[in-house]
Parts: structure tokens; C-alpha cells; sequence
């Protein structure tokens, strides 16, 4: 299939160009997402924060001329690091090793749906933001992700670091950041970004400097490399309880990743929209109905080898009930962007593992029509 055509991106400058932009984000986050923000102008079909009157807004056109991919770029530094920063990325990590630096910002990075899987689109907003950074002699460059969306930023070099954490609107985000002196960790993992990195100077301190400060993440290389093995090997012992079998899950793995849940972190909520479905790999979720804001009521624990978030993984809707973690847990997190092209490559595998799907749903609904 022919990717689609572009245009060039562009750094919004005049007030029509910054209101076209906001509202191509209601239509993306509202309209099509379902998410609403206590902020927006539902009247004018607009999204605007006050981040953006102290960040770059930048956009790219389709060959018709609509806009069709957004990015918002926020610089900053010690002296002026917003508190909402400090509290979602824990900037100060990095203070000492970066003392003096400035640093960035990515959100309200968005495409149209059609323009997803068709077009570079993402690729040509994030090209820009690199070269944002290289004009800005910015090291440090953070984002916070849906879990389905963990592998796309691993890929570019993104790496995760500290905790989750539950937006008020957008549900549960895993913070991550890009550090891009260490111009030998993107060739490593193979970031497209590297082509331009590799002509700075490789600073091989900050590699150590990484995995001492947070000797307990590990990153994509041991994700990629090591991780699938071990991962593989944690399925496999839980084989016998697993409502999917273990040759289906290997496949699933090139569409997945491990999400590591602190205690109490909210991994669904309900009636939030949701694709991605999650098997536990270690530890124990609570699943909680609420029957109106103030009345929570457990429908049961779910540990290894259970499967959650399975409505949502075949057919993109409300989520049905919340997800607690009530310990330290890992998640296999499934994610359903890919399951046409799995129908195509895998038709028997995936075709058992949508029986088995239906079945936990008609179980659970049967539990839950009788005990709620």
C-alpha cells in the first residue's frame, strides 16, 4: 500500500494556525477518543491548556491541506521547571548529571487516524523535535505514554525510569525519556534518530551514570534481548492456569511489553476507552465495579495467569470496571493495533485465542449477573 503524501512541519505562529491546532486535538482526543478535559470549549470544539502559551506548537498538512499530525514542544531548566513536571517526570533525577542544561517537554503528540498506519507523519514531527533539540543543545527530552504506545517510544531510544502514574483525563501513563548525548545507546537499539545523534560526541559517563541512578529499570536492549527470554520462561511456569495457551502468547509478544504496576496504581478505570488487554505475570490486581462514584465494590483478585481488559482488546469500548494493583505487580500488556495483520500471519492461533476470549467474557458476565 502507497504511504500517503505530506506536507513539510510547520511551527504555528499566528493565532488561526493555534486554533486550527487545538481543534484538531478535540477532534483526535474528544471526538474520537472519548476522553474529555474539565478545560475544553466544547462550544468551539477546542483543546488549549496553559502549557501552550509558553511552548512550540508544530503541525504537518496532508497533501489536501487539512492537518493531520500535531507535536507540542515545552523547554526548560532548573530555574523554571514547572511543578507538574517535577511531579510526573521527577526531573530532579537528572539535575545534578545535567546541572545547567535545558531540557524538553513532548505532549499533545497526536495523528489522525487514517494517517496512523499509512504515513511518516509521527516520524517527521519527531525528526523536527530533534532537531529542536540539537538547535537547543537539549540532552534531556521526557514523554509520558499509554502502555500500548511503550515499544514505539523504546524504538526511538525513550527509555522508562521511575514510576506510573494515573492522569485525571487520560488514565494511566508510563513516564519515559530520551537521553540523547548517549549517541551509542541509540545505535544499540536501532533509533532511527541515531543517522543524526552519531554526529555528536558519544558521551559513554552517562551509560553508567543510568544504570546507577536507576539500577532497577533496565532498558530496551534487556527488554529486546534478554527480557523475551525470561519473559518467555515466566509464561511458560504459569502455563497451566493461562486461559490463552503459551504458542499464542509467544506470537503476541512482538505487539507487547512488561508494565511494572506499584502498589495501588490504577492500571483501567472505568468507563475510560481502552484497547489493550493485560495478563499478570507476577503479583495480584483487584477488580472493582462501581456502582456510582461513591460505591466501589470488589468483584474478585486476579494473579498469574489471569487476563484482564479483554472487552476492550476486541472491541475498543468503555472500559466495564477499575483495575487496582493491590501489590508490586508485573503486566503483560497485549496490545490490539495489530490484530488484523496477526488474523492475516497466525489465523489459527488468533482464531483460538478470540474462542478463549469469549468464553472468559461469557464467564464473567455469568458471574457478574449473578452475584451483582
Amino acid at each position: 500500500m502507497e504511504p500517503l503524501k505530506l506536507g513539510s512541519v510547520t511551527l504555528a505562529e499566528s493565532q488561526e494556525e493555534l486554533a486550527e491546532i487545538y481543534r484538531f486535538r478535540y477532534e483526535v482526543y474528544t471526538e474520537e477518543m472519548g476522553y474529555v478535559f474539565p478545560w475544553s470549549d466544547s462550544q468551539n470544539k477546542s483543546l488549549k491548556d496553559s502549557v501552550d502559551d509558553q511552548s512550540l506548537n508544530y503541525y504537518i498538512r496532508c497533501e489536501s491541506g487539512e492537518i493531520i499530525g500535531v507535536i507540542r514542544l515545552f523547554v526548560f531548566n532548573d530555574e523554571n521547571v514547572p511543578e507538574s513536571v517535577l511531579s510526573k517526570y521527577r526531573s530532579n533525577f537528572f539535575s545534578e548529571e545535567f546541572t545547567g542544561t535545558n531540557r524538553m517537554v513532548i505532549s499533545r503528540f497526536l495523528i489522525r487516524e487514517d494517517y496512523r498506519a499509512r504515513s511518516k507523519a509521527a516520524w517527521k514531527l519527531i525528526q523536527e523535535c530533534y532537531h529542536q533539540c540539537d538547535r537547543n543543545l537539549v540532552p534531556l527530552v521526557f514523554i509520558d505514554c499509554s502502555p500500548h504506545l511503550v515499544k514505539f517510544y523504546e524504538a526511538l531510544g525513550f527509555r522508562r525510569y521511575t514510576d506510573n502514574f494515573t492522569d485525571e483525563v487520560l488514565g494511566y501513563k508510563v513516564p519515559m525519556v530520551i537521553i540523547l548525548p548517549d549517541v551509542e545507546y541509540l545505535r544499540k537499539v536501532g533509533s532511527p534518530l541515531y543517522i543524526f545523534a552519531r554526529k555528536r560526541r558519544d558521551a559513554r559517563d552517562v551509560e553508567e551514570w543510568y544504570h546507577a541512578t536507576f539500577p532497577d529499570i533496565g532498558d530496551a536492549i534487556l527488554a529486546q534481548k534478554v527480557g523475551t527470554e525470561r519473559l518467555l520462561s515466566s509464561i511458560a511456569s504459569h502455563q497451566a492456569s493461562l486461559p490463552i495457551t503459551f504458542n499464542q502468547l509467544s506470537q503476541k509478544l512482538k505487539t507487547s511489553c512488561v508494565i511494572k504496576s506499584r502498589k495501588n496504581d490504577i492500571v483501567i478505570r472505568q468507563g475510560e476507552m481502552g484497547n489493550e488487554m493485560y495478563l499478570v505475570l507476577s503479583g495480584a490486581v483487584e477488580v472493582i465495579f462501581y456502582r456510582s462514584e461513591n460505591n466501589p465494590q470488589s468483584l474478585g483478585i486476579l494473579g498469574p495467569g489471569d487476563v484482564f481488559g479483554e472487552l476492550g482488546f476486541l472491541v475498543r469500548s468503555p472500559r466495564t470496571s477499575t483495575i487496582r494493583a493491590l501489590e508490586d505487580t508485573e503486566l503483560l500488556m497485549i496490545a490490539a493495533d495489530k490484530v488484523e495483520q496477526l488474523v492475516d500471519q497466525y489465523p489459527k492461533e488468533t482464531a483460538q485465542l478470540f474462542l478463549e476470549l469469549i468464553r472468559l467474557m461469557a464467564r464473567r458476565f455469568v458471574d457478574r449477573y449473578t452475584t451483582v
